[in-house]
């Protein structure tokens, strides 16, 4: 199959970049293959996107970009084979990838997955996010969404980072099912954190596998107060009664702000099961982070730095808040450090070219903006009880744990630890979308690093006197409340959504459309079937549209005027400057519907393609424009 094959060039593509420029760095096998797969994919997938964008053509892009990739790879061999070169893993690695590759499998199964020939079973917890995510993947697999836009907000340009995505889509266009290709991905992107997550504790402290064991379970298992919340909700009269409870629980017992929970939804799993994007960019970003470390040491010459301000400067499209975090803690750390000055400042020339592009494109069309909004999600009114009170509940014992571990380091290691301060500052002061709560991926990033000072503290409390005794107590503490929410994964239950070939709807407009077609909808559903075959929805009141910045007012109102077709010619003018392909009428005006729709006009004025017992779709002559 080609996407099997399109797996193992981009591989091997990733060897090459790992080897040629991080080789020094990334010495164990179980580095360079998570390397690999991180760089490889990430290069691919940028190179297929721009010969998408200059054909605009997606399935041209792909096949203009594969074949380049896999020309260079074999240039590359025959030029030099040892490039391919992988360090020989020993019997623990095998171990180690056995286990973290089960559990990655796991997880990202157990949250998505099919229920069997066209029908898709969701995790409830994930329900609302995927939302978004299939749809947009859809818009590249089965349409021609170049230049990227909104399935729920077209004709402008898309304000959501999308290579994630964009990566997904590519390898259903080659072969594999849509669930499949996101969930493939997923694994090895979690894989390959986990990876990184065990190894840069050691690369930052000394090789210590227990040191890197307690970094991965601090960051699976997060420490709060959560369990607080838990024994709230769950009212046992008896510790095997909550225990009991908690093993059977579906649903998170912390979900502020959602709710007045004290303690955050961010910090459990559920943060990185909804968003598979993230957790390929947090990896990226570790990858950085290594190399940057190791340099802080060393004297470098350029090409490090020239191929670390590439990645950087490509960062936007795939996810922007750890772009501006790596922005932070790379220039913090050049003031601390005091070395490879020039070095440091070619990065950030050649990452602020390349980025600047894509920052303008995210930017354009919609209305956020950098606002000063001090304290996060800390109660209202902000006071310094209340700021202190939501980080005490949110952190719980590893606040001070951290600060432990900061004091024992040693002064390399506490200049890293105060460059990451820098994105929990910013992260505290300022607001960077219209919701506030998606500074989120801020403190996610933050904490990965904050957990290597906490898991560098235990080991060195165990060297002390009673520390046998006091480490089992305390990482207890550590890990209670991720617990807790850790059982919600093994028991949530599933949603189904009907997809091609089940779905007549998608069936048909993935078969009798054109790749662009844009339908005009009067009243959203979840995973609605037009954006399930690729095509985008123009529609009244859509989803995610405002957190991202869209005028929705406006375009409501313009909708308004459409179905309510008060004035027929005016109307026309309208949808023709939409460019709208198709309307879609309920069969009759329902209470429920909150729009007024001018039946007579459009079924004298449109031809009917389809016909449900819900609705018609009404497909627009462009002729009948004019």
């Amino acid at each position: 199959m080609l996407a099997i094959v399109y797996f193992i060039i981009t591989f091997l593509f990733g060897i090459i970049i790992t080897n040629y420029f991080f080789r020094q760095t990334f010495k164990n096998n179980k580095l360079q293959i998570a390397s690999a797969f991180i760089l490889g994919n990430f290069f691919s997938t940028w190179i297929i996107f721009v010969f998408s964008l200059i054909s605009s053509s997606f399935s041209k892009g792909i096949y203009l970009g594969f074949i380049e990739i896999t020309i260079f790879c074999f240039i590359s061999y025959i030029y030099n084979r040892k490039i391919f070169f992988i360090t020989k893993p020993s019997k623990s690695d095998f171990i180690f990838y056995a286990v973290v590759f089960s559990f990655s499998f796991w997880i990202m199964e157990k949250t998505l997955g099919y229920q069997g020939n066209g029908v898709i079973k969701i995790g409830a917890d994930v329900w609302g996010d995927f939302e978004m995510h299939l749809p947009l993947i859809r818009s590249f697999s089965w349409g021609n969404n170049m230049p990227p836009s909104s399935p729920f907000f077209p004709n402008l340009n898309l304000s959501y980072h999308f290579l994630f995505d964009f990566w997904a889509a590519i390898l259903e266009f080659l072969g594999w099912p849509l669930i499949f290709s996101i969930n493939t991905i997923s694994i090895f992107s979690f894989f390959s954190l986990i990876v990184f997550i065990y190894e840069l504790p050691q690369i930052i402290f000394r090789k210590s596998v227990l040191l890197g064991l307690l970094s991965v379970i601090l960051f699976l298992f997060n420490s709060s107060l959560g369990f607080l919340d838990a024994i709230n909700k769950l009212k046992p009269n008896s510790i095997l009664e909550f225990l009991r409870k908690v093993w059977i629980n579906d649903h998170y017992l912390s979900v502020g702000p959602f709710t007045d929970d004290k303690v955050s939804i961010m910090w459990n799993l559920n943060v990185y099961v909804n968003q598979r994007h993230f957790i390929y960019s947090l990896a990226l970003a570790l990858i950085l982070v290594a190399v940057l470390y190791d340099l802080t040491i060393k004297k470098s010459n350029y090409r490090e730095f020239i191929i670390m301000g590439i990645i950087w400067g490509l960062f936007p499209f795939w996810q922007s808040h750890i772009f501006i975090s790596i922005g932070l803690v790379f220039f913090a750390l050049m003031l601390f450090v005091k070395k490879n000055i020039k070095q440091f400042i070619l990065f950030f020339v050649i990452g602020i070219i390349i980025a600047f592009p894509q920052v303008f494109w995210l930017a354009k069309d919609v209305q956020n903006s950098l606002t000063f909004n001090p304290g996060y999600l800390s109660p209202r009114p902000l006071t310094t009880i209340n700021f202190i009170s939501y980080w005490i509940f949110n952190l719980g014992l590893s606040l001070i744990i951290i600060l432990l571990g900061f004091f024992i380091a040693n002064r390399r290691q506490k200049y890293l630890f105060l460059s990451f301060a820098c994105i929990f500052l910013i992260a505290n002061l300022f607001q960077f979308n219209k919701e506030m709560f998606n500074n989120h991926k801020f403190f996610n990033f933050w904490i990965i690093i904050a957990n290597f000072f906490s898991a560098f503290f235990l080991i060195h409390l165990i060297k002390k006197k009673y520390g046998l005794i006091l480490f089992p107590i305390i990482l207890f503490l550590l890990i209670f409340s991720g617990i807790i929410d850790f059982s919600v994964i093994k028991n949530q239950p599933y949603y189904t959504i009907t997809d091609f070939p089940k779905n007549y709807i998608v069936d048909w407009v993935k078969e009798n459309t054109a790749l662009d077609s844009v339908f005009l909808v009067p009243q959203d559903e979840m995973y609605h079937p037009i954006r399930m075959a690729g095509r985008k929805t123009y529609l009244f009141r859509p989803r995610y549209a405002w957190a991202y910045g869209y005028d929705v007012t406006t375009r409501d109102q313009i909708i308004q005027k459409i179905y309510n077709a008060d004035e027929p010619d005016q109307t026309k003018s309208i949808i023709e400057a939409q460019d709208i392909d198709y309307i879609i009428i309920p069969k009759q005006q329902s209470q429920d519907l909150p729009l007024r729709i001018n039946y007579p006009f459009f079924r004298n004025n449109f031809t009917q393609v389809l016909s449900t017992n819900e609705v018609e779709i009404l497909e627009i002559k462009k002729d009948i424009m004019k």
